[in-house]
């Protein structure tokens, strides 16, 4: 179970990173794009609230596991 374990944190770890750079790609086109605004801030906002959706489903986990193991 703790390879399992290893690889769902290794897995949120890099979502993470990726939602990051996803974000740092979307501002470098903002700067630069400016006929595509609106969607571009859209993109920024999804990828946000991904990030957080992933965040709450992983603290649940722990959590439910936490719970349960005791």
């Amino acid at each position: 179970m703790s390879t399992l374990y290893q690889i769902i944190n290794w897995m949120q770890g890099a979502l993470l990173l990726g939602f990051a750079v996803r974000i740092a790609i979307c501002c470098i086109k903002l700067a630069h794009d400016e006929d595509e605004k609106v969607q571009i801030k859209k993109r920024i906002k999804n990828t946000i609230v991904a990030a957080v959706i992933v965040t709450v489903i992983t603290s649940i986990r722990t959590l439910v596991e936490f719970y349960f193991k005791t």
